[in-house]
């Protein structure tokens, strides 16, 4: 399960799966002399930021077991729904990166119930899940110096994708990531996204289309959001070009719609502890476990890792 790239939806349904081979479709980074015109014509027929759909809602770091298999729960279901997965006897989609320990499931919650939710995935001693297709790409970025992470597990039950709830996810993992002193993100998106994420969210196209053999073979393009750089173009796009929805002062003012808990340091004790993830554990050599232990013990984390251990029964 090392590999676990995920492909993200931006929010609404991914497009059945369909074998795609590499280098054989690109897109135009600069994304055509109408790219105004689309992103005018996109924002005047969605309220991506309508505050008053999330009333109620919770945006929050999963700091309980249970709301970390609410979450894998939601993933499941909208894989399944496409077929990007096989069914599993749990009904919970869980990958290698999900273990480690400043990996953060982000969640949208209202009551008790989890309708959306992604994971970031800070780079480290055992690189990113899109690292398995994509790692030529993501070689570049890590010479610059480049802190990354990457966003995967991205998921909304069907019934409440109209409320966009990422996009509040997405403005709680820009801070989080800010926390974390991150200078990118990183994700794979579904071809069908690629002008939303392009366009309306100025994310940059790092490479081409390829197939992910985690997805039933499903395809995917890879995509860079550098923070510093997306906000000034943010600025320039949405502050003087006269748009309908500001996604710029979306994301860079002080929250508004629903509430938000944001940890105050990233550095805050992992969530991980849950017997959803003992399976995962189970399966790791000694050498996997080892070099894990090291991540949790840099991390300091190394008394939970021994609970974590208890939990999946494992001695050493």
């Amino acid at each position: 399960m090392s590999s676990g790239a995920q492909l993200v939806t931006g929010g609404a349904s991914p497009v059945v799966p369909r074998q795609s081979p590499d280098a054989k479709r690109s897109y135009d980074p600069a994304g055509g002399k109408d790219v105004d015109t689309r992103r005018r014509r996109r924002l005047s027929r969605s309220k991506l930021i309508d505050s008053s759909k999330v009333v109620g809602y919770l945006f929050k770091v999963a700091d309980t077991c249970e709301e970390i298999k609410a979450a894998s729960h939601v993933v499941y279901t909208c894989y399944r729904e496409f077929g990007l997965i096989p069914p599993s006897a749990d009904e919970s989609r869980v990958t290698f990166h999900h273990v480690l320990p400043n990996s953060r499931v982000l969640v949208a919650k209202k009551a008790t119930v989890v309708h959306s939710t992604l994971t970031m995935v800070p780079d480290g001693r055992f690189g990113l899940p899109m690292d398995h297709e994509f790692g030529d790409r993501l070689a570049p970025l890590r010479k610059m110096g480049a802190q990354l992470a990457e966003i995967t597990s991205l998921a909304t039950l069907p019934e409440h994708r109209q409320a966009n709830l990422f996009m509040y996810l997405y403005k709680l993992l820009l801070v989080i990531g800010r926390q974390a002193g991150l200078t990118d993100f990183v994700l794979v998106i579904n071809p069908k996204h690629v002008r939303f994420y392009r366009d309306l969210l100025l994310f940059e196209q790092i490479g081409p289309e390829r197939s992910y053999g985690a997805v039933s073979g499903a395809p995917g393009v890879p995509f860079r959001m550098n923070i510093e750089r997306t906000l000034a173009e943010g600025h320039r796009v949405y502050q003087d070009g006269d748009m309908q929805q500001d996604l710029y002062s979306f994301f860079s003012s002080p929250w508004q719609g629903g509430e938000v808990a944001i940890p105050k340091n990233i550095r805050c004790k992992p969530a991980t502890l849950c017997r959803l993830f003992a399976e995962i554990l189970r399966s790791l050599g000694e050498e996997e476990l080892a070099s894990l232990s090291g991540a949790y013990r840099e991390a300091g984390f190394e008394q939970d890792w021994q609970r974590f251990l208890d939990h999946a029964g494992i001695k050493r």
